[in-house]
């Protein structure tokens, strides 16, 4: 038979011609036309060609036309084989959440291969080109490769394919390729890879609570990972840079540098939701940051480095180094970041840091001084807010702070008040509200224990006074207990020879020299300041202010309080 014409629902059937050999019950067409696309996938579907039905039965939807040139083959009762090739013309075909349209292109077809070298099309009005290869569809064996490559693709159509988030409405645009091969019925013998030019894109990642906005840099992935190459965005609400790996099989699977011109930890750690994801709960990394100029809670800092590694919500710092306020920091820290609990441990290094900036890092402003503070120690604590770490805090560490003025401190003004030498002798106090008392060195060592601050060996250098003190300063009940002994004018030995005794717990020196102790208890902005025995300090006392004990003038009353409390 030949040239037979015909339509079939809305295809058109412009050339048959073919053969039937009755004998050997063999059929042989070829055939020419113009084919509805919607309703050739219906007949597949159906069933008469086994193969085919079972590949497009995976496609939601199939519209649109193309020109044919076909050949079928049957030899008795075989399947019937059909060869060719398709014309696509502004063909839509739906899979999934993907819809392909205007889809243009030759496929070509075979018993044992579909290929397709060029397809054009848009996907979500994205334009793309689609290269296609199925071989062996009818066995076992079958493999598929599908490559894909775009000039500008929407974002939102990437990251559902490989993080399954995002919309199609997301922001920015992907340049590049990817392609999907491997085994058409072992899912576990497929690959996906891709070469891929970010430019303004949103990512919605875990466990940040917000996107990372305005990304641009290169990715390239593949079955054993993604890597990130000078990746620039905006992290909530700060530019940073990324680069790095992701390896799906090794310890650990992020390996990153990450860098920010400026970047608010305390904020950032808000956005990340350490309650719901299963990601950071997993996630182990190691890597490197650098920030040129950052803050945490009151604690402003420029120039930080540190080594990082993340295992499992439990983050480790160290060879960290900083510059703030003027100074420097060395620390190494680890933190573990629980749903319920936030724990920290440092070892920390201070050195050159003015002391207000350091009282404001603590929220104490308080107190008007000057000087460097340098600080040595190591502190941990755990809670689920700043009160309850605050009670928790533990450690030990070496405060010193170098070359101040003391301008107005509410301690010291009472202490000077109640010691009102200008009534003994002539010699001028300093003006703490113009000169201030100017030191050399505040020092002491403290442990600290639930929040609570002890200190035997407090000293304060200066030639204006020599101050010693030990006691305790607990934060969480804002109690303050300690005794303390004064010198003051510690530099002046030789400008009054006989000094009566001044009082209980004032007592002259000989050798000019006068000294006083107290005990101060109570709040700790306002504690109560008593005059306290000098028989009760110890001989540390005494050889800090420089006076030996036997140089010391009691008085009668004050010998007499001193034998009572002497042991028997």
């Amino acid at each position: 038979m030949t040239d037979i014409n015909g339509g079939y629902g809305n295809s058109r059937l412009n050339k048959v011609a073919g053969t039937y050999a009755l004998h050997e019950r063999a059929l042989n067409l070829q055939a020419r036309g113009d084919l509805d696309l919607a309703e050739v996938r219906e007949q597949l579907v159906l069933g008469v060609f086994p193969i085919e039905a079972k590949m497009v039965a995976d496609i939601q939807e199939l519209n649109g036309r193309a020109r044919a040139e076909l050949s079928l083959e049957r030899l008795k009762e075989a399947p019937p084989q059909i060869t060719g090739t398709l014309a696509l013309d502004n063909v839509q075909l739906r899979r999934g959440d993907f819809l392909l349209s205007q889809m243009r292109g030759d496929i070509n077809f075979t018993g044992t291969e579909i290929k397709a070298e060029k397809i054009s099309a848009t996907i979500s009005e994205s334009p793309i080109q689609i290269g296609l290869v199925v071989r062996d569809y009818a066995s076992q064996e079958g493999v598929f490769d599908i490559s894909v490559d775009s000039t500008a693709m929407k974002s939102g159509i990437i990251t559902r394919l490989l993080l399954s988030s995002g919309s199609a409405n997301d922001p920015g645009i992907v340049r590049g390729s990817i392609r999907y091969h491997g085994s058409l019925t072992n899912k576990d013998k497929r690959s996906f890879t891709g070469n891929l030019d970010l430019v303004d894109v949103q990512l919605a990642t875990q466990p940040l609570l917000q996107p990372i906005r305005a990304l641009h840099g290169n990715i390239k992935f593949d079955e054993s990972g993604i890597d990130f190459q000078s990746i620039r965005g905006v992290l909530v609400g700060f530019p940073s840079a990324f680069s790095g790996r992701w390896r799906y099989a090794e310890w650990p699977q992020l390996v990153f540098d990450f860098t920010a011109p400026s970047l608010d930890l305390t904020y950032l750690l808000s956005q990340v939701d350490a309650e719901s994801s299963e990601f950071y709960a997993n996630l182990q990394a190691r890597g490197r940051i650098a920030v040129a100029n950052g803050k945490i809670k009151a604690i402003e800092f420029g120039d930080l480095k540190s080594d990082v590694t993340i295992d499992r919500r439990v983050w480790r710092l160290s060879n960290l180094t900083a510059r703030a306020a003027g100074g420097t920091v060395q620390a190494k820290a680890s933190i573990e970041d629980r749903p319920d609990t936030l724990s920290i441990q440092a070892d920390s290094q201070i050195q050159g840091v003015p002391v207000q900036s350091f009282l404001r890092w603590f929220d104490m402003t308080t107190t008007e001084m000057s000087g460097t503070v340098n600080l040595t120690g190591n502190l941990e604590t755990a809670g689920n807010d700043d009160a309850e770490r605050k009670r928790n805090l533990n450690g030990a560490f070496n405060l010193k702070i170098e070359e101040g003025i003391i301008h107005r401190m509410r301690i010291l003004v009472q202490i000077l008040n109640l010691l009102d030498l200008s009534r003994w002798f002539t010699l001028q106090l300093p003006d703490l509200t113009k000169d201030g008392i100017r030191f050399r060195s505040i020092a002491a060592d403290f442990k600290v224990n639930k929040g609570v601050y002890f200190t035997q060996n407090l000293v304060v250098d200066s030639d204006d006074l020599r101050m010693t003190g030990t006691g305790r300063i607990d934060v969480p009940k804002d109690d303050i207990d300690f005794i303390i002994a004064v010198r003051p004018f510690a530099g002046i030995d030789s400008v009054i020879n006989n000094i009566p005794l001044l009082g209980r717990g004032i007592a002259a020196i000989k050798n000019s020299f006068l000294v006083a102790s107290f005990n101060i208890k109570g709040p700790i902005e306002e504690p109560t300041i008593t005059p306290a025995p000098l028989g009760t300090l110890s001989e540390w006392f005494w050889g800090v202010l420089g006076i030996p004990k036997n140089a010391i003038g009691l008085g009668d009353n004050q010998k007499r309080e001193d034998s009572k409390a002497a042991p028997r």
